[in-house]
């Protein structure tokens, strides 16, 4: 009897398990998707719908993608925030496009930033300069960077907070490791 048991129960694990690994991270009923970062508008369709490009990456906006334009209408050189599915492309399939305050990330130079990626490059130790997602991001002794889930390294995803500056770069005053 105790051999059945443990048979229903391998059986049952090695069927259940790929069922739970499959599901989408995030995912429940009025999920909004399980990514977000902010970016400036590089370019979008005459419609607000179809391919728009934040920060160098993809994002697919449809009739069904909420689209909140409480700053103002969204145009190339807005700061947006978007929330969708990434996918294995590297494209974010938009469920919901927000515009944002300019201070809340201004690209102008000297304004605040804040904005998530995935670590592309950066010099053997922390200081120096980072390629974030495309973006330079000067890390010195005095940016704050937070570890909390290891170490960050290439291919980790990252949440940067910082200050534009002339150049394009940003000047990091945190950089934190996210999951």
């Amino acid at each position: 009897m105790l051999k059945k048991i443990q048979s229903f129960v391998v059986l049952f694990i090695a069927l259940a398990l790929p069922l739970a690994v499959s599901a989408p991270a995030f995912a429940s009923s009025g999920s909004s998707g399980n990514y977000k970062f902010y970016g400036t508008v590089q370019s979008m369709p005459a419609g607000l719908y179809g391919t728009w490009v934040v920060d160098g990456r993809t994002v697919n906006v449809t009739p069904a993608t909420r689209i909140k334009q409480k700053y103002g209408p969204i145009t190339v050189g807005s700061y947006v925030e978007v929330k969708g599915w990434l996918q294995a492309s590297g494209a974010v399939d938009a469920t919901k496009v927000e515009s944002k305050r300019s201070a809340g990330g201004n690209p102008d130079p000297g304004g605040y930033v804040k904005f998530y990626g995935f670590v592309q490059g950066m010099p053997a130790g922390l200081y120096g300069a980072w390629i974030v997602d495309g973006r330079v991001v000067n890390v010195s002794p005095s940016t704050v960077i937070k570890q909390k889930y290891g170490p960050i390294g290439v291919g980790s995803r990252v949440e940067v907070k910082g200050y534009q500056q002339a150049d394009g770069s940003v000047n990091a005053t945190q950089v934190e490791g996210k999951r």
